[in-house]
């Protein structure tokens, strides 16, 4: 099944044949956080896997006082660390091979210089698009490909 290419939400949400992260059996915790800012995805989705507020997620990527805060796996990686998480890079091709909770890069433009942070909770995308429903079983809207976060290890302590 390649549910980037599914048009009905029943098959979207129907993740066959994936492999299951067994630490993440249990993301119904996984609370969206809303974007503030045309560009700062990144430190929401960060926020929302990390279970920290969007201030402090905000304060571990060290921006200055400006209002772009475009951010690269790189810079999610880095963060996630820091705030106690355990994340890998992999690479994927459709939603199918997404392996648990992860950050994952979506609607790529500009020779895929610029897209959307989303989290993947393995059962709905958290987006943290303030405009946007806060959790969406089917994917038909996102296009994604290419490197994501697949977290393996939450942060410990809560908010």
């Amino acid at each position: 099944m390649n549910i980037n290419r599914s048009r009905s939400p029943e098959k979207s949400v129907a993740l066959v044949g994936r492999e299951v992260n067994a630490a993440l059996t249990n993301t119904k915790g996984v609370r969206r956080i809303r974007q503030r800012y045309k560009s700062d995805c990144g430190v929401a989705c960060v926020a929302m896997v990390a279970n920290v507020t969007y201030r402090r997620a905000f304060e571990v990527f060290g921006f200055d006082d400006v209002k772009s805060f475009y951010t690269s796996h790189n810079n999610l990686e880095a963060a996630l660390i820091e705030l106690g998480c355990q994340v890998q890079r992999k690479k994927f091709v459709t939603w199918d091979e997404v392996a648990g909770s992860a950050i994952i890069p979506v609607n790529h433009r500009r020779k895929r210089q610029n897209f959307h942070w989303v989290v993947f909770d393995r059962q709905a995308v958290l987006d943290p698009n303030p405009h946007r429903p806060p959790r969406q079983r089917s994917f038909e809207r996102y296009r994604a490909s290419g490197w994501y976060l697949l977290v393996l290890k939450h942060r410990e302590s809560a908010r």
